[in-house]
């Protein structure tokens, strides 16, 4: 922890106190424009304090790892890591298998008087009576 987050921890609750209608985004922009306002002799209380603090660190983070027999952070034996698997690429609809139930369009056709075949016209919908009266 750094001299200018305890000192924020120490401002924050009295900046609170003093702007209550101020967002905390607002509030830590206020601390911060105050520590930078600050000379060295009044940062120093707080940049001892964070030295006690990595210093009281590093002495637990020593015997946690005198009890663990952990000499350092790296692995003892590194392990091989397997590749990454890559991920099942989605068919997209035209790479899908298909299932042979395609629906196949209806050709209607009618024979000609030559015997040759052409395309038939769709009938036009009749509009029923309700739809006649509602439309007038």
């Amino acid at each position: 922890m750094t001299g200018y987050l305890i000192f924020l921890q120490d401002k924050f609750q009295e900046l609170k106190r003093q702007h209550p209608d101020k967002v905390p985004k607002d509030i830590m922009t206020m601390g911060a424009e105050a520590w930078k306002g600050m000379d060295e002799d009044k940062r120093r209380p707080f940049m001892i304090q964070a030295e006690a603090l990595q210093t009281k660190y590093q002495g637990a983070m020593a015997e946690y790892e005198s009890k663990q027999g952990v000499a350092d952070h790296t692995p003892a034996v590194e392990e091989e890591v397997a590749p990454a698997k890559k991920a099942k690429k989605t068919p997209s609809v035209s790479e899908q298998p298909s299932t042979g139930k395609t629906k196949e369009k209806k050709n209607k056709s009618i024979p000609t008087e030559s015997g040759d075949t052409a395309a038939a016209v769709p009938k036009k919908k009749k509009k029923s009576k309700d739809a006649k009266s509602s439309s007038e």
